[in-house]
């Protein structure tokens, strides 16, 4: 198993496109919700546009403050 980082989300955009494109795409995708200027909502749209069958993970340590602003991204859940 390779694991990749990438310096913000702009960089993971192109990384995850770069490997896409070359035949070599990310089974997973793990970011950060809030980061400067590309955050993980933009991150997760990028990829789900390129590869829409790619999972994503989006990670935060807002998650009770987001819960109680109503700024909770929306789950999905497969059985």
């Amino acid at each position: 198993m390779t694991f990749v980082t990438a310096d913000g989300g702009n960089a993971g955009i192109d990384t995850f496109r770069k490997e896409f494109v070359g035949n070599a795409p990310f089974s997973l995708v793990i970011t950060d919700l809030g980061m400067p200027y590309t955050d993980g909502r933009k991150v997760a749209t990028a990829i789900k546009t390129v590869s829409p069958l790619t999972p994503v993970i989006l990670l935060t340590g807002w998650g009770q403050r987001m819960i109680e602003e109503g700024d909770a991204p929306r789950t999905l859940t497969r059985s």
